[in-house]
């Protein structure tokens, strides 16, 4: 609030702009309005709303196991967290619903190559998969660790591990939020960094399955 003593336009009342005159007392004072922030929801913005929110969740979902370890180092003046939203909330439906084949666990940083995956099983509320260690290629090492990821696209929940798994261990369970039921469409990728954390496997393959 502003009081008007004297000047070049002297007491007013009504309204200019987002400035309203008034008199309090016998003094000319000057206020100014609350900003009144429009929120029209319109299909396309609640369809990117609902998106967003899908895509944040799932980065929230993530940020130990994936953003932190996997993202932060090659993120450009942002957050691993933000650089996870940023690439993949294109990946979600106006639904909220993840497209698996434009999913990006990693940033594809140095030598992009993939772990074969070669069985998946469910049991519960973990999600168990085995991987061969045998052929490995480029920098490539038994030392490796693991950063495994696993998408219920029923359910819509994530669930991961990070660094607890070697690629000498060939094989990883993977703890999910809810208990899995049957007919859960299930989806797993596996990344991969060497034990010095500055070689990264980028990509990571890609399982699905459904649960019996």
């Amino acid at each position: 609030m502003a009081i008007i003593k004297r000047g070049i336009i002297g007491a007013f009342s009504g309204k200019i702009g987002n400035i309203v005159g008034t008199s309090w007392k016998g003094i000319g004072i000057m206020k100014s309005l609350p900003l009144s922030v429009a929120n029209p929801k319109t299909v396309g913005q609640v369809a990117q709303r609902t998106a967003f929110k899908a895509c944040t969740l799932a980065g929230s979902a993530l940020l130990s196991d994936v953003c932190k370890p996997l993202w932060d180092r090659e993120a450009q003046r942002m957050s691993g967290f933000n650089a996870f939203v940023r690439n993949n909330i294109k990946a979600f439906s106006a639904l909220g619903k993840l497209d698996v084949a434009s999913f990006k666990p990693t940033l594809g940083v140095e030598d992009a190559v993939q772990p074969v995956v070669s069985q998946m099983a469910e049991d519960d509320v973990v999600v168990t998969v085995t991987w061969s260690k045998i052929g490995l290629v480029g920098k490539q090492a038994l030392t490796d660790e693991m950063q495994l990821i696993a998408y219920n696209e029923t359910q819509k929940n994530f669930g991961s591990i990070s660094g607890a798994t070697l690629r000498d261990d060939a094989t990883a369970s993977i703890p999910m939020p809810t208990e899995l039921v049957a007919n859960d469409d299930i989806h797993v990728w596996l990344c991969a960094r060497d034990a010095s954390h500055t070689v990264f496997f980028a990509g990571g393959s890609e399982l699905s399955s459904t649960v019996q």
